[in-house]
């Protein structure tokens, strides 16, 4: 029928989010986004408009009648605000579930976002005429997270995806730390529009990207080739020091997170950028919560969705949809250090449910190497063990990976590592 009403495009609207991840639903939106001129239908702007208010409705159970949400909301006023018009864009970096990550050549407005403080050189030149970040040290260089015409055309993903890029405004308008990716800009509209997107620092990979690297490198050193070219074994040391340097720093910015009662529950290598000094950063805060007394139970654990990150480096109390808190966390993260030292990839070949069977139910773990100390081994069992009650905090996990970090640069025993 017409929906010749506001108030009966907005029931429509809502009954298709309520039949939601309704196969017939999607393939209805579908529908309307493929016919011509389907964003001027009635019925189009109906469901788009429902799906926006259902991602502010979640947005603001998580954050909202709380003293952090104040202090995101005048955080977030302070941003500069841009048209997508504004920006000159490249190409496309990555396609996340939740959004795209695009380069972005130019800022037609000639912004700066960094600060002089920030990098030692100017941030915007002039080019035939336009205004683009500077090249000097590529510090200026940006991207732009926004939606793909592929998320919009899908009223579940569409939803997930305001939901995460609201959350990650939120989070990143406060958090300030070395280690974590900063916001320069959002858009001008509503933050829950299809339209919607904000202006980060740039990342030149991932940690995966890295891993990737790291085990090329450890083939050289292993081999006959990596023995010529280093007798003295100093730049396998160098190497060794590298991913401890990157472990410990992804260590402290959890302990940081956690040191502000937020749980992060998506620790994984694809979520940390490195920028132009080969700095780890972390991006992608769309899973993480503020933990709330409300959701606190008497056992410290606190009420939270479950299967909720990837499942490789998810703990098991979360696997099984149990009551849990920021010890899940320091779960991912020994599962992630040991892959950042070893250079392997945990449970390598596991499906769904020989993971279950074996890791989630049975308790199994991947071998520290015997050439790691002792101590490190003895933090990473910890970290990883069923009780969550005998994991150690990320600050205390930390200062054992610090503490190895500074023998090796004063003995130079990081060779020996293997």
């Amino acid at each position: 029928p017409a929906l010749d009403t506001e108030q009966h495009q907005n029931q429509v609207g809502s009954s298709i989010i309520k039949i939601m991840p309704n196969k017939a639903a999607v393939v209805a939106w579908q529908a309307l986004m493929a016919s011509q001129d389907a964003a001027e239908t009635p019925q189009h702007e109906a469901i788009l408009r429902s799906c926006c208010e259902y991602a502010r409705g979640k947005v603001d159970e998580v954050f909202s009648g709380t003293k952090f949400e104040d202090e995101c909301r005048t955080a977030i006023a302070k941003f500069p605000r841009l048209e997508k018009s504004e920006l000159t864009m490249g190409r496309i970096l990555r396609r996340g579930s939740f959004g795209v990550f695009t380069e972005v050549d130019g800022i037609r407005n000639g912004q700066m976002f960094h600060t002089r403080e920030e990098t030692g050189t100017d941030l915007v030149i002039t080019e035939n005429g336009n205004k683009k970040p500077a090249r000097k040290n590529q510090s200026g260089h940006y991207t732009i997270k926004h939606l793909s015409t592929e998320i919009i055309a899908d009223p579940a993903k569409l939803i997930q995806s305001l939901m995460n890029l609201a959350v990650d405004v939120y989070f990143l308008s406060v958090l300030d730390h070395p280690n974590i990716i900063k916001v320069r800009a959002i858009g001008h509209g509503d933050m829950f529009d299809k339209e919607s997107f904000i202006v980060l620092d740039k990342l030149y990979c991932n940690l995966d990207d890295m891993m990737a690297q790291w085990k090329r490198q450890c083939k050289i050193f292993c081999g006959i080739r990596g023995k010529i070219m280093d007798k003295s074994g100093s730049k396998k040391a160098n190497f060794c020091r590298e991913r401890l340097t990157v472990a410990s720093d992804v260590c402290d910015v959890v302990s940081f997170l956690h040191g502000n009662s937020i749980i992060y529950r998506a620790l994984k290598p694809e979520n940390f950028g490195i920028d132009f000094e080969g700095k780890v950063k972390l991006f992608d805060f769309g899973l993480a919560r503020k933990l709330r007394m409300s959701n606190r139970l008497c056992d410290g654990t606190y009420l939270l969705t479950g299967k909720t990150g990837n499942m490789t480096y998810m703990a098991p109390e979360v696997h099984k949809c149990k009551p849990y808190n920021l010890s899940a966390d320091v779960y991912s993260f020994a599962i992630l250090c040991w892959e950042i030292l070893s250079v392997e990839r945990p449970f390598e070949g596991f499906g769904t449910k020989l993971h279950t069977d074996l890791v989630v139910c049975k308790g199994y773990r991947p071998k520290c190497k015997s050439s790691w100390p002792k101590e490190v081994q003895e933090t990473l069992k910890k970290s990883w063990s069923k009780n969550t009650a005998s994991r150690p905090k990320a600050s205390d996990v930390g200062k054992v990976l610090q503490s190895w970090l500074v023998q090796g640069n004063d003995k130079m025993n990081l060779k020996e590592w293997k």
